[in-house]
C-alpha cells in the first residue's frame, strides 16, 4: 500500500492519483479465486471470471495513445477477454480521452454510454453524518463478507445466478491490515444487509467502488451512510482525499457529501460476440 498522501490538489495530480488508485484496485481483485490481471503497457485489464461487463474492464492511464498502437492494444484486449469467454468494458479518462481512441473503439463496434463523472472531495472538510438508523460496519468476519457480497450483487441488481460466483470471489477478500482493500456494510432494522462500500487505500488517496443499496433500501440514506463512513475511516487513517467515479444517478448524493467532478471517465462497452 503506498504510504504518500496527495496533498496538493487540482485536475492533473487528481487524475494521476486516481489511476494510481486504480491500478492498486485491480492489482488487488486481481489476486481473488478466478481472477486475472494483466498489463499491457499502458493498458491495464482485469475479469474476475464473472460474465458482467461492468466487472471486467480495460483502463487506459492518463496518457493520450500512439495512433499506430490502437489496433494491437484493442486486439490484445479482446483476446485477453475471449480467452474467458467475457464482454468487457473500456473505461478511459484523463488525457487519455483521445479522439483516436473514440474512432478506433467505434471502428471495432464498441458501443460509447454515458461517461462517469471523476470525483474528489478534501476529507478534512466532510460534513457531519446525518442521523438515521443505518449501521455501518467493516465487514471483516466470514459472515459479515457474505452478506456485504449479497449486498452489492443484489444493490447492482445482478442476477441470483451469480450468486455462487460472487461469494467464491469477494468472500475471498482477505482481512489483513497489509491488503488496500476494506468493506464496508450497511444494516437497518429490516435488513441485515442494505449496502455496500469498498474502500481501496493507496496512490495517495481513499477510492471508493462498489457502493450499492439494495431496492427496497433506497432514498432512506444508506448510500450516504456508506459514503460516509468509509470516507471518514480513511481519514482516520491520515488520507486528505477521497476519488470515485459515479455513476450520473449517484452525482447528487456524493455532492451532499461535498465531492466535486473534475474529470470525467469515457465508457466503452465490447462487442458481442468478440
Amino acid at each position: 500500500m503506498n504510504s504518500e498522501r496527495l496533498t496538493h490538489f487540482s485536475n492533473e495530480t487528481l487524475v494521476e492519483a486516481m489511476h494510481r488508485n486504480l491500478m492498486i484496485y485491480m492489482e488487488a481483485l486481481g489476486s481473488l479465486p478466478g481472477a486475472s490481471v494483466e498489463h499491457d503497457g499502458p493498458v491495464s485489464r482485469i475479469s474476475l471470471g464473472i460474465p458482467m461487463t461492468s466487472l471486467n474492464y480495460g483502463v487506459i492511464n492518463a496518457e493520450p495513445l500512439p495512433s499506430r498502437y490502437l489496433p494491437q492494444l484493442i486486439a490484445r484486449t479482446k483476446a485477453f477477454y475471449r480467452k474467458r469467454s467475457d464482454r468487457f468494458s473500456w473505461y478511459p479518462f484523463g488525457a487519455g480521452k483521445t479522439e483516436a481512441l473514440h474512432d478506433a473503439l467505434l471502428g471495432e463496434g464498441f458501443e460509447h454510454k454515458a461517461p462517469y463523472p471523476c470525483m474528489a472531495v478534501e476529507l478534512q472538510h466532510l460534513p457531519e453524518a446525518p442521523e438515521n438508523t443505518i449501521q455501518v460496519n467493516e465487514a471483516e468476519s466470514a459472515a459479515d463478507k457474505h452478506d456485504w457480497t449479497e449486498a452489492m450483487r443484489r444493490g447492482f441488481g445482478y442476477c441470483d445466478d451469480l450468486k455462487k460466483q460472487f461469494a467464491a470471489c469477494f468472500g475471498a477478500l482477505p482481512s489483513d491490515e497489509k491488503f488496500p482493500l476494506r468493506l464496508f456494510l450497511a444494516r437497518a432494522e429490516n435488513e441485515p444487509a442494505a449496502g455496500s462500500a469498498m474502500l481501496c487505500l493507496g496512490g495517495g488517496v481513499a477510492g471508493l467502488y462498489a457502493i450499492a443499496t439494495v431496492s427496497g433500501m433506497r432514498r432512506r440514506g444508506v448510500g450516504q451512510a456508506l459514503t460516509q463512513a468509509a470516507l471518514e475511516y480513511a481519514k482516520k487513517m491520515g488520507y486528505r482525499a477521497g476519488v470515485l467515479q459515479a455513476s450520473q444517478m449517484g452525482v447528487p448524493l456524493y455532492q451532499r457529501v461535498g465531492f466535486l467532478t473534475f474529470d470525467s471517465m469515457s465508457v466503452y462497452h465490447s462487442p458481442e460476440p468478440l
